[in-house]
């Protein structure tokens, strides 16, 4: 009971002490944002994933031909880059947040909940993507795992992520086709990439909760639920939904740049 009267109280204290940023200040905090947040730690985990995933060496394995892996591997590493979804995010977060719902986040991130969950997004994100890659899980209680779940379902992670994956894969097949004088409806090819990946989503909802269980661990299940709490509070929702539609943004942008890029190494080499 104790522990349920602290949110109102917490809210409180901010109420009490948020700053008032100037205009001019804003691009500033927004870095500062996306720092504590660990936005800026998912953003240089990209071309490490790229270049892991899509490596000439990785894909002439997967694909066979060398030729055509060198093909797929520029195209994919010189579009899909940490430079894009920094601008895009940036973009996102601008348009959407105004300077009092900054200022309230960065409060919240400077109480002592705030700083422990901060801590915990500084963790390096592409070494947990290396450990799930591998296979390796966090042992999680019953009651951890139901708190991952419930943090998964307010930021709506995995379910952003699986149309994050159709999406970049439709736009960069439509690209090609179009590019290709092969014409298609995009939502009609989007459909088709959605039935190929169907079978997908269990596996990535498995990878995204390991994800989440690793980058968490240090924080209490006390911690994980008034961190919960707080995700569903105006300026919260707000920062998650911009910094989705941010990557949504890059995602379609990269796609497209792969697309193109796919189609001109083609022409050019074969």
């Amino acid at each position: 009971m104790l522990r349920k009267l602290k949110v109102p109280a917490i809210a409180l204290v901010f109420a009490l002490n948020i700053p008032t940023l100037h205009a001019g200040d804003t691009d500033a905090f927004i870095e500062r944002l996306m720092e504590l947040s660990g936005v800026s730690q998912s953003i240089a985990a990209v071309p490490k994933m790229v270049a892991s995933e899509m490596g000439e060496e990785q894909l002439t394995a997967e694909i066979g031909d060398p030729q055509v892996a060198g093909v797929v591997s520029r195209a994919m590493q010189s579009s899909l880059t940490a430079s894009l979804f920094e601008r895009r995010i940036v973009e996102a977060l601008r348009e959407r947040l105004n300077n009092q719902e900054v200022a309230r986040l960065l409060t919240w991130f400077d109480t002592p909940l705030g700083k422990r969950v901060a801590t915990a997004n500084q963790t390096d994100q592409w070494a947990v993507e290396q450990r799930v890659m591998a296979g390796e899980r966090p042992q999680l209680t019953a009651e951890r795992t139901a708190l991952v779940q419930k943090l998964d379902q307010v930021m709506m992670g995995s379910d952003n992520a699986m149309q994050l994956a159709i999406d970049s894969a439709a736009v960069m097949g439509h690209t090609m086709m179009t590019s290709m004088g092969m014409p298609m409806d995009f939502e009609d090819f989007r459909q088709m990439v959605v039935q190929q990946m169907q079978g997908e989503k269990a596996g990535l909802v498995e990878e995204y909760h390991a994800s989440l269980g690793f980058i968490y661990e240090s924080l209490s299940d006390a911690d994980m639920e008034q961190m919960i709490a707080y995700m569903i509070q105006p300026e919260a929702t707000v920062f998650c939904d911009a910094m989705w539609s941010g990557m949504r943004a890059a995602f379609h942008e990269g796609g497209s740049a792969m697309g193109l890029a796919l189609v001109a190494e083609l022409q050019e080499s074969f």
